[in-house]
């Protein structure tokens, strides 16, 4: 049967579980909306926001999206956003909840993070993200060392101060939520045109670099980061698959996914996990 989602190779063993395999965050019945309000937020590749059928608010990211600066792959910034959500929680990381949301007027699919209405309603100026690492509990800081693991695998450039989600525990801590991976993994090239570390120049690693002199550099919080990398090591490609074919033929093309999941199934994946590995203990 055709179908706009990807279709998976199955054994006879699995054919006879397909009740098991579900995409991590899906559902039933899909999500629709009928228009989304622009975004004011400056931020290029943000759709908007838009209202679906469960009466949830979303933020969203089209094909259409443009990403602030020439990439190689403009056009799967949703596919970038579905899997690196989908693996980041897989790893134990904190997301919004993500859906792919289907515009009623154009049939356009799009990808949809949930709205966090107890997260701070707004950013944080510079002064302001120091004083909050100054004073940072253990939990954050164990938080930001798995995200900036997660971040160089997946090869995001701009992780920054204001694409976390800030909000507090019961306990009364700051802790936080990643999102926003516009500008990471499929949409850059990754994995085939880039290299195993994130450059120093880039966002990510600029913030990382400020943020480890406030929140402090031990052996306990390099275990968070490793453990990350370790849980990805675990992943077996199957699960990726799953991940891959749960979300829209279109915003991939078949040969990405075909040699994407090769370059997960082998060694240069490890090759990769171990100079991150590297970076982060030396």
């Amino acid at each position: 049967m055709s179908s706009i989602w990807g279709k998976k190779l199955m054994t006879k063993e699995q054919e006879s579980n397909t009740d098991e395999v579900k995409p991590e965050q899906g559902s039933l019945f899909e999500l629709e909306f009928h228009e989304y309000t622009p975004s004011s937020l400056g931020t290029a590749h943000l759709s908007g926001f838009a209202i679906a059928t469960d009466e949830m608010e979303y933020a969203v990211k089209s094909m259409r999206s443009t990403p602030p600066f020439p990439v190689q792959n403009p056009t799967q910034v949703p596919a970038a956003e579905w899997f690196c959500t989908n693996l980041a929680e897989k790893c134990g990381i904190a997301t919004p909840v993500c859906k792919i949301l289907k515009c009623i007027a154009n049939g356009e699919y799009v990808f949809g993070s949930r709205i966090e209405f107890s997260a701070w309603k707004s950013g944080l100026n510079s002064p302001q993200w120091i004083n909050l690492l100054s004073n940072a509990s253990e939990s954050l800081k164990k938080q930001l060392w798995a995200i900036y693991a997660f971040d160089q695998f997946v090869y995001n450039i701009d992780r920054h101060l204001n694409n976390y989600l800030y909000m507090e525990n019961t306990r009364g801590n700051v802790i936080v939520k990643t999102f926003d991976f516009s500008l990471s993994s499929f949409v850059i090239g990754w994995p085939r045109n880039t290299p195993h570390i994130l450059p120093t120049d880039s966002s990510t690693t600029t913030n990382w670099t400020i943020a480890k002199q406030f929140i402090g550099d031990t052996d306990d919080l390099r275990k968070c980061a490793l453990s990350v990398l370790d849980k990805i090591e675990k992943i077996g490609v199957e699960a990726i698959s799953d991940i891959l074919n749960s979300m829209p033929e279109a915003w991939m093309p078949p040969m990405h996914k075909e040699y994407f999941l090769k370059w997960w199934d082998s060694e240069e994946r490890i090759d990769r996990l171990n100079a991150i590995r590297l970076e982060i203990t030396s």
